[in-house]
């Protein structure tokens, strides 16, 4: 099917079965689309009217209809029927968001589908909107950025247009006379590609009615996909009947429209954006308030709304702050909803630090894969629960999971979310209440991590890398970690991890739920800390060829998933073959011409030119990794330690194929140099005692 169009109805039962007349009209001519419809909550008889239209009319093969017993706002309407198309065998190429008081004109759909699929740049389509008497409406502008909306609030753009252009959000009149590439369009008509709310995820639910569809345009131009405008197919938009006197409060909609701007600028630039262009809007509208005053016009209507906008954009500082504080410091939360997995071998002292961090859980259970210092006895001494696996069968961290998953479940079929963590790490003694109630207030969302840091980065060079390698970007994210927090409904119904996968076995699971039209996300705050304990050259290298290994295992089973380039690993191995290889050939082409040189030192200048463009290229990674550093030595080993590596995770991937072409199973590849016993580790631990705190 080429297409699914989504529409939400509130309140509005004639206008949706107006909009499903027009486009019955249409599918004499082009039939192959179907229509997902929900209710959201109306609270009066528009499910009943909606119904009836549907069976009177003969649409019910064509049109599928849903309700919701709570208005769930905009966003969360159109992903809840979005994830409902996601979840068939084969959906529509495309999904159409289109408002419920829309005519979709005759031939429009059809010619919007033949655009997208002329340039498959295009992610995101839309057409002309029109008024009812044919005029053009405003609906495909400029990006709202914290510069234009700060000159917006001096109204400069609108007293001096000819000096102050640039900061108007509306295009020139003669541009909607052709086709073009905007920032975003109005979510009345949004036409998307399938695949990328399969890869970038869904609408931003953080937005109620107001803004989404500007960040969503925002978050796919990013990705490198334009926002095209069809400008000679139309639909008669009647614009705002949701939202309308009747159905809405003339504040509460106003309300809604500043949330959703100032929401913009915190998704799409940051904090400080948010708070640039609040303080700037507030400034304007007190100076105007002022001057309001002055000309004694406080009885009028226009100082009224001024009066109104103050009042709302203090509300929401207010509701920003307390926002922030419930960050840092969440609310308690009931410890029967969530449960841990720990998984660990030898993790000697270790393993003691990581169960004492987890004493807001009541429920743990310890997978443990042929321990040998005393890890198993510790932690039936604490009354957790114990598993140990049979180390006759290949063992993988996916296993050890999977296999603690399953005990949670059989122990707890009620529990909500599931942390999963390994051995050699602590948690944060607030990441629990935080991770849960993100996931609480973010249905969207089912999987959430944080930051983690290395325990004790300062012990060896090696350390210091890993602590580089986890500062990680926050936001909508592809992929956890290890360490992270799971709905344990989506990981039971994702079958969780692949088993079969000794390294990466995270990103694999990530894909597939992103392509259930899930979310995961990494918060701004802390969620553990790692103890590596790689002080040896031989060591990182081993990590390196596991890396290598595991990542060519999760490209090559995903292919089928998702476009190469956006496959979990392509980019690392694209570029470890690129520099091994290409260096490693161009090396040889030019030793073996130089010896047609009559010149006895060309051998020695080309291996030095080879050399300097390596290290060049370690110079290019150490800069882009100096802000995470503490200082320019530990960025410059990075570049240097990255580059190497790069050797390792060809030999990693030179052993797949190897092992996949011979029918030998995938054995996991330890970097960790013998059991780790308790009293070794005295000299990393000296304060060691602990004991269970008991509920």
């Amino acid at each position: 099917m080429k297409l699914s169009i989504v529409i939400i109805n509130y309140k509005t039962p004639q206008l949706t079965i107006n909009c499903l007349h027009s486009l019955a009209m249409d599918r004499s001519e082009f039939s192959d689309y179907d229509v997902w419809l929900i209710d959201n909550a109306s609270g009066d008889n528009s499910p009943s009217q909606i119904v009836a239209a549907i069976r009177e009319n003969n649409w019910g093969k064509w049109v599928h209809f849903r309700q919701s017993n709570k208005n769930i706002g905009f966003a969360a309407g159109n992903n809840f029927l979005i994830r409902e198309i996601l979840r068939r065998k084969n959906p529509a190429e495309k999904i159409l968001l289109l408002n419920s008081d829309t005519l979709v004109q005759k031939g429009c759909l059809e010619e919007c589908i033949i655009q997208m699929e002329l340039n498959k740049r295009i992610g995101i389509l839309s057409c002309e909107l029109l008024n009812t008497d044919g005029s053009l409406q405003k609906t495909s502008r400029r990006m709202l950025s914290p510069g234009r909306e700060m000159l917006r609030a001096t109204g400069l753009p609108y007293h001096l247009p000819g000096l102050f252009a640039w900061g108007s959000i509306d295009y020139p009149e003669s541009r909607h006379k052709t086709n073009c590439n905007v920032d975003w369009v109005c979510g009345a008509f949004m036409m998307i590609r399938t695949e990328l709310l399969r890869r970038h995820g869904l609408l931003d639910e953080d937005f109620f009615f107001y803004g989404e569809d500007l960040e969503f345009c925002h978050r796919i131009r990013k990705q490198g996909y334009c926002v095209r405008l069809v400008s000679h197919v139309s639909t008669i938009h009647l614009g705002g009947a949701s939202s309308d006197a009747s159905r809405m409060h003339d504040r509460c909609r106003a309300k809604l429209r500043w949330q959703g701007l100032l929401k913009v600028q915190t998704k799409c630039y940051g904090d400080w954006a948010r708070q640039l262009v609040r303080l700037s809007y507030l400034l304007a509208f007190r100076l105007r308030k002022i001057k309001s005053l002055l000309q004694s016009k406080e009885e009028t209507i226009s100082h009224m709304e001024i009066c109104q906008t103050i009042s709302i954009l203090d509300e929401l500082a207010v509701c920003t702050n307390e926002r922030r504080k419930l960050l840092e410091s969440p609310p308690r939360i009931d410890p029967g909803r969530i449960a841990a997995v720990v998984i660990g071998r030898n993790e000697g002292e270790r393993l003691k630090r990581c169960l004492h961090s987890l004493k807001t859980v009541e429920r743990i259970v310890y997978v443990d894969s042929g321990s040998t210092d005393g890890s198993v006895e510790f932690a039936r001494s604490l009354g957790i629960t114990v598993l140990e696996l049979d180390i006759s069968k290949p063992f993988s961290m996916a296993r050890a999971r999977n296999a603690g998953f399953i005990k949670l479940m059989q122990i707890d079929p009620a529990i909500e979310y599931v942390q999963f963590i390994d051995g050699d790490c602590e948690m944060h003694e607030d990441w629990i209440s935080k991770g849960v109630h993100f996931l609480d207030t973010h249905p969207e969302i089912v999987a959430v991590c944080g930051r983690l840091r290395e325990k004790f980065k300062d012990h060896s060079i090696y350390n210091k890398m890993m602590d580089v390698e986890w500062q990680k970007d926050t936001g909508l994210i592809d992929s956890t970690g290890g360490i992270a927090t799971f709905r344990t409904e989506a990981f039971r119904n994702a079958s969780g991890f692949n088993e079969e996968i000794i390294a990466g076995e995270e990103p694999e699971l990530c894909l597939r739920l992103r392509r259930n039209g899930y979310l995961i996300y990494r918060l701004p705050v802390d969620m553990a800390c790692h103890d590596a304990n790689i002080e040896h050259f031989s060591q990182w290298w081993r990590r390196s060829i596991r890396n290598g290994y595991g990542a060519t295992d999760v490209l090559t089973r995903c292919k089928k998933l998702c476009s190469l380039g956006k496959l979990p690993f392509y980019t690392m191995l694209k570029s470890t073959r690129r520099w091994t290889l290409g260096w490693l050939f161009f090396t040889v082409i030019s030793v073996s011409l130089s010896a047609l040189c009559p010149y006895d030192g060309a051998v020695a200048i080309i291996f030095g030119f080879c050399l300097g463009l390596y290290s060049l290229q370690a110079l290019r990674i150490s800069k882009g990794v100096r802000s995470k550093c503490e200082d320019g030595k530990t960025a410059l080993a990075y570049g240097v330690l990255a580059m190497l590596s790069k050797w390792a995770q060809l030999i990693g991937q030179i052993k797949y194929k190897m092992d996949k072409r011979s029918g030998k199973a995938a054995v996991i590849i330890e970097y960790k140099e013998g059991p780790s016993s308790w009293q070794s580790d005295l000299a990393r631990y000296p304060y060691h005692a602990f004991v269970r705190e008991q509920s």
